[in-house]
């Protein structure tokens, strides 16, 4: 099960980069655009530390609650199949899904630990609802893909269990992404590493690894480059079409001056946006479904070109 190499003949980055314009020399990743803003990197701990977490209200965890109820997906199967055309999205938790397409069923960035490490944060992230259902009682899996090797993406407690419950499940993976899953009991001959643009076809459903703005594997200190590639992914079946972001920004914000600081009404100066997800659109449009990401946004000035607010994932959309 190999990627379609003829995938790549216009190039990763795409936009009018070059064709390895996201591969680095040194043999890692980096983001090869302008809207990515690198200056981020320097108020990491400061502004980590100095962030507040606020209370959850009891409000907040009565919804979640009501979205985490058991799914049903014999109930969701019935539903796309009546017109082929339909898909049916079941929302397990964080960047966890459960797309049913006519033609293949695909779990994204599994996770199902109660508890993860929060990346960019210190400590970890507990969930607030349990599980919405258990690995055993998911619909039988045609493969899972994974955007990053952040750990609240790669959770090696879901992938194990993943691999007990189906040895012969299939994994798509950003490039240099294999290594832990193989390690975690993944045979190798079921994990597929993917280049940006490059295309395989699963049951059948055409997928393509797609670009996003992101970080994965070990990150360097200036957060200019990462030792293993990110993603987001399409799916696309025969009558249906879903693009799955995983996590992405989609612009940095501009420092602001210092007179501008002392002033409460200022915001941050939105910068220069990626250009990947128009490309992304001319490419596989038209897109029927698009799961994107809001979430862990604030401060901007922190994670703006790494997470997208709720005005970023408008404008890709």
């Amino acid at each position: 099960m190999e990627p379609n190499d003829s995938a790549r003949k216009d190039g990763g980055a795409g936009s009018g980069a070059s064709k390895a314009a996201h591969h680095h020399s040194s043999g890692r990743f980096i983001n090869p655009w302008a809207s990515f803003n690198k200056e981020f990197a320097k108020t990491t701990v400061s502004l980590a530390a100095k962030t507040p977490r606020e209370p959850v209200k009891d409000v907040e965890i009565a919804a979640l609650a009501l979205l985490s109820s058991r799914p049903d997906f014999a109930l969701v199967r019935e539903a796309w199949m009546e017109t082929r055309r339909n898909v049916g999205l079941t929302w397990i938790g964080h960047c966890s899904y459960v797309i049913q397409m006519y033609g293949a069923t695909v779990l994204t960035d599994p996770n199902f630990s109660m508890k993860t490490p929060a990346p960019f944060l210190f400590g970890s992230a507990k969930r607030l609802t349990p599980v919405a259902c258990a690995i055993e009682s998911l619909p039988q899996l045609d493969f899972v893909v994974l955007t990053s090797t952040m750990e609240d993406k790669l959770d090696e407690e879901s992938i194990r269990a993943l691999v007990i419950h189906d040895p012969q499940l299939r994994f798509l993976v950003p490039l240099k992404t294999k290594p832990f899953l193989t390690r975690w009991g993944v045979a190798e001959d079921n994990v597929v590493e993917m280049d940006w643009y490059d295309e395989i076809t699963v049951g059948g459903v055409r997928v393509a690894c797609c670009p996003a703005q992101h970080l994965s594997g070990d990150v360097a200190k200036d957060f200019q480059s990462s030792s293993a590639l990110w993603c987001s992914w399409v799916f696309m079946g025969i009558r249906s079409r879903v693009y799955y972001a995983g996590s992405t920004g989609y612009r940095g914000v501009l420092r602001k001056s210092r007179s501008s600081r002392t002033s409460a009404s200022s915001t941050s100066e939105p910068a220069e946006c990626c250009p990947a997800f128009k490309e992304i659109g001319e490419r596989y449009w038209p897109i029927d479904l698009a799961l994107l990401p809001i979430g862990n946004y604030a401060p901007r000035q922190f994670v703006a070109s790494i997470q997208c607010d709720p005005r970023d994932s408008v404008e890709i959309f």
